[in-house]
């Protein structure tokens, strides 16, 4: 029930002061906190969408969702103005592509059939930034919609982990390649997968440190203890599906981060409790009972083998540097990756090596083949305004761990998109999009407080 503008000042929580008591009474109008989750793990379960219809069904999803969420709450004039530099930057993207697309210097579209996929997926992109920031702002905590993105992306990896039990499901189109030697769940790429159980095991590891931290009140909730065990049960289940992707990047980002937050959790602390400390101790000890594990010989091969791994990229980031740096300005046009890659083999050597390749395994390279320098920095200044948003809220010192947790996550896929294809992929790009839209639109929120 609502309260009551009426109720005398103690009967008032902080947040329910007469100044933000009819701003945040709309968090009841925001969209259910299951419902994208639950969208986003369905596309993860099918293999993160990579295929011609994927960006199509986000975009539309977003669509619809974004218009019921309109329709229940008209956007706020701040947080309308808050996102206007980011459409306009989009915009800016978006029209430089199709122009770049359809007007090559080498005077025709070298993928005709890909640009209006491409474009989709762009506008698919804002869509999905703009639903998480308006639910995001909307919402008086986001420990709700933490807690059912862990649900719906821990779906996916159980089910990963029952289709290796499955010979028959080898043979179903999208989980052809669960059968591997590395684990990679539902998706057909190992490092997407690690990618994803990532944000599993940092956004359960910041719902523990924040359960086991008393509230204002004082008063503990019987669900606080049930999503307590849930959450202390997902992070080894997500650690130790990290490790059986064999994926060298995720392993070593996840043991920085966490390691980050435990020391920003304690300094925030200072001394008031201790649940960073005991925390870092269950998350070690994890650590060494999963190396323990068959898994660490092939986690132990995986690692002999980075020198080998870091001089393939960097053969593939150099020569399609030197590609991307022949159309600095334009690019080549969107989803001309393969027509690239055939048109400019390069040496025998490098021929050899890189024909069968996908994509150039850096997102900055990625902007810079689709679109030149022109289509990165619009990216780059979308990316500026969120972040702009985000770093004054941190300076307020009043993000809660919740929205930490997202930043997190955040971190470590866009760490991930620098060395392979995770933001190249429809599903994985989305969550993504939901993580720092969440946190942009919690960070808004606190500065229109303010």
């Amino acid at each position: 029930m609502t309260p009551s503008a009426n109720a005398s000042p103690s009967d008032r929580t902080p947040i329910e002061s007469p100044r933000v008591h009819r701003t945040f009474r709309a968090a009841r109008t925001a969209i259910p906190a299951p419902i994208w989750p639950a969208l986003l793990g369905v596309g993860l379960l099918f293999g993160g969408l990579d295929n011609g219809l994927g960006k199509g069904l986000i975009c539309l999803a977003a669509a619809m969702l974004l218009f019921w969420q309109i329709a229940r709450d008209p956007i706020p004039r701040d947080m309308g103005r808050a996102l206007l530099p980011v459409f306009s930057a989009m915009t800016l993207a978006a029209l430089w592509g199709w122009w770049t697309s359809t007007a090559t210097g080498l005077g025709r579209a070298l993928a005709p059939d890909l640009i209006l996929n491409q474009l989709i997926g762009l506008i698919g992109n804002t869509l999905v930034f703009t639903l998480a920031a308006l639910i995001g702002y909307r919402r008086r905590s986001l420990e709700r919609d933490n807690e059912w993105l862990i649900v719906f992306l821990a779906l996916g990896l159980i089910a990963g982990l029952l289709l290796r039990l499955d010979d028959e499901t080898r043979f179903f189109v999208f989980w052809e390649r669960a059968h591997g030697p590395r684990f990679m769940g539902t998706l057909n790429n190992a490092n997407v997968a690690a990618n994803v159980y990532a944000v599993v095991a940092l956004l359960a590891f910041c719902r523990l440190l924040d359960l086991r931290t008393p509230r204002r009140n004082g008063i503990r909730r019987r669900s606080d203890k049930v999503r307590f065990w849930f959450c202390a049960a997902m992070l080894p289940l997500a650690l130790g599906a990290i490790v059986a992707t064999g994926s060298r990047t995720t392993i070593v980002t996840v043991a920085a981060m966490s390691a980050l937050l435990i020391a920003l959790r304690v300094a925030r602390a200072r001394g008031r409790q201790r649940s960073g400390g005991i925390m870092a101790v269950v998350v070690a000890m994890m650590l060494l009972t999963l190396l323990a594990t068959p898994l660490a010989a092939m986690v132990s091969s995986r690692f002999d083998a980075m020198q080998e791994g870091a001089s393939g990229r960097w053969l593939l980031w150099t020569h399609y540097a030197d590609i991307a740096s022949a159309a600095l300005w334009r690019g080549y046009g969107l989803g001309s990756f393969p027509m690239v890659n055939l048109r400019y083999p390069g040496t025998i050597d490098v021929a050899q090596q890189l024909w069968m390749v996908n994509s150039p395994h850096n997102i900055v390279l990625h902007f810079l083949l689709e679109g030149g320098i022109v289509f990165l920095l619009a990216h780059i200044v979308a990316a500026a305004f969120v972040l702009r948003a985000i770093g004054l809220a941190l300076l307020y010192g009043r993000l809660r761990t919740d929205v930490t947790g997202l930043l997190a996550s955040a971190a470590i896929i866009l760490l991930g998109a620098m060395v392979d294809i995770v933001l190249e992929v429809p599903a994985t790009a989305a969550l993504f999009l939901t993580l720092v839209g969440l946190s942009f639109g919690q960070a808004r929120r606190i500065l229109g407080r303010a």
